[in-house]
């Protein structure tokens, strides 16, 4: 699923920042240079400037962010790891897909 999302971006947007220490060396075999994705060793530096965050992973480094540091205010969440209403009470226009 991961990798149809990126493709999708890809014919969307120009530019892709993305985190994923445990995959990210799999990804790089995956797309090598054909994508203008830019790898980053912390998530909070992968979310400055990005217009949303896209949850594709279940790791756990992910369940828990500070969101306070999050400047992306739109979140879809691919893996439900997130309470819907907590989000709104934060601020976030968040898209849980899946979630009855």
């Amino acid at each position: 699923m991961a990798k149809r999302i990126i493709l999708y971006k890809y014919k969307v947007s120009r530019s892709h920042k993305a985190f994923d220490p445990i995959a990210e060396n799999k990804a790089k075999r995956i797309f090598g240079n054909n994508l203008q994705i830019t790898y980053f060793e912390n998530n909070y530096d992968a979310l400055k400037g990005a217009d949303c965050m896209a949850l594709i992973t279940e790791w756990s480094l992910s369940r828990n962010p500070d969101f306070d540091k999050m400047k992306a205010p739109i979140i879809f969440d691919g893996r439900n790891q997130y309470d819907p209403m907590d989000m709104k009470e934060r601020g976030f226009k968040y898209f849980s897909i899946g979630r009855k």
